[in-house]
């Protein structure tokens, strides 16, 4: 038997039509994430984060926290997405200003980012913010190309899959308890 479980992988700023160049300063959440918490590295002053999901929502008020200026939280629905807990303890407790029904349509900066072109999809209205970051928190990709040549849902029956690479779970707890059912069920199977 083989478990795969390869979790996810973000989704980038390359998936989404965005004009200019690309400057140094542009992370995912998750690299973000890993450069401050980890590393302890000054990654930029003055951030904005596009997408809203739980890593952006956690990674704002994080910044704010390091004494980090977040210029706006910008996200194409008009809702913030992610988990209400983390839209009270981390947007709306540190006073995220956000920008819904928006996206960034342009990078604007030579060598390194000094603002993002903000499209309101609602209007059509361009406005400039200036920033010296671009956190994108733009969701989630279940890695499967290991499985590529079989398909999710063609896979052999030695090969299992199981966590983030089969779907991207709401919350840890259920890939835990995802994974803890296939083990037992493969360890009942193999005696």
């Amino acid at each position: 038997q083989c478990v795969l479980a390869a979790g996810c992988r973000e989704q980038t700023l390359g998936a989404l039509p965005v004009s200019g160049t690309r400057p140094a300063g542009i992370f995912t959440a998750g690299t973000a994430q890993r450069l401050v918490n980890i590393g302890n590295y000054d990654i930029g002053d003055e951030i904005v984060i596009l997408g809203s999901g739980d890593i952006g929502q956690i990674m704002a008020r994080r910044f704010v926290l390091r004494g980090k200026r977040v210029v706006a939280m910008i996200e194409q629905h008009n809702a913030l997405g992610g988990l209400a807990r983390n839209r009270r303890e981390c947007i709306l407790a540190y006073h995220i200003p956000v920008i819904l029904s928006a996206t960034v349509d342009e990078m604007i900066g030579e060598g390194r980012i000094s603002g993002v072109m903000v499209r309101h999809l609602d209007t059509g209205r361009r406005e400039l913010l200036p920033c010296r970051t671009l956190v994108t928190a733009l969701g989630l990709i279940p890695e499967q190309e290991l499985i590529a040549p079989w398909g999710k849902d063609n896979l052999p029956p030695w090969l299992h899959i199981c966590g983030n690479c089969d779907y991207v779970h709401e919350i840890v707890d259920s890939v835990t308890a995802q994974a803890e059912a296939l083990g037992e069920r493969l360890g009942k199977n193999s005696m």
